[in-house]
């Protein structure tokens, strides 16, 4: 109820409302939103009925909560026009509208990991990835919405393969493993882990989750063998 009463107060959204996002930020109340992190920044993905509310939202809520500086300026990338939010540059959000779908880029997570250094041309790049390289497109993915996906009011997707690739993975893995058990949790995200998920339902006043854990061939043998 805390939650809720702060949302409201802050951002005009009430959680047992779902026409409020449509009113306060012009998100579809009955869309989806989807979160990833792609090269060293965090992305979103959100359907929206009125660019021009989520622009003001976005531009006038958001950036006074966290604290950013300055008017939304408009940048043109190849023929895309990307909203642009921040003062600084290390700091900057952006934004572009595609039909229906804003995808929205937070500052890189460590400007030491790389990446692309202007964010409207991170925006302007994402919407222009091949269809074979996005993530609904993998096996992994495909395993989670087969044997998780729709089944909750909201999930999270998390892909192994692209975890054990990213240039993050040697700095979590060597922090994770001091902890006590970390071997054999990281031997077997290693060398079974084929897909990871959560799933959140709301029960009455009650959040309750649910954790995805699918495995390959070999995780089935070894579970069995035990």
């Amino acid at each position: 109820r805390d939650l809720q009463a702060e949302l409201n107060d802050k951002f005009g959204i009430d959680l047992m409302d779902t026409g409020s996002l449509r009113d306060a930020a012009g998100i579809a109340p009955d869309g989806g939103l989807a979160f990833g992190f792609v090269d060293n920044r965090s992305v979103l993905l959100i359907y929206v009925v009125d660019a021009e509310k989520f622009d003001a939202f976005v531009g006038g809520k958001i950036r006074d909560e966290i604290g950013l500086e300055g008017e939304v300026a408009t940048e043109k990338v190849g023929d895309v026009e990307v909203r642009v939010l921040g003062a600084n540059v290390e700091k900057q959000l952006a934004w572009a509208h595609f039909g229906k779908v804003a995808i929205l880029a937070t500052p890189q997570l460590d400007p030491e990991k790389g990446g692309e250094a202007s964010i409207s041309k991170f925006v302007a790049g994402i919407y222009g990835n091949d269809k074979g390289a996005s993530t609904s497109s993998s096996a992994s993915f495909k395993q989670f919405v087969s044997e998780f996906g729709g089944k909750y009011l909201v999930a999270a997707f998390a892909n192994p393969g692209a975890i054990k690739k990213s240039k993050f993975y040697p700095e979590l893995k060597e922090e994770f493993s001091r902890e006590e058990g970390a071997d054999d949790a990281l031997k077997n995200f290693e060398e079974y882990c084929t897909s990871l998920g959560m799933g959140f339902d709301l029960r009455g006043d009650v959040i309750k989750s649910h954790f995805f854990y699918g495995g390959n061939a070999e995780f089935g043998a070894y579970y069995a063998g035990l």
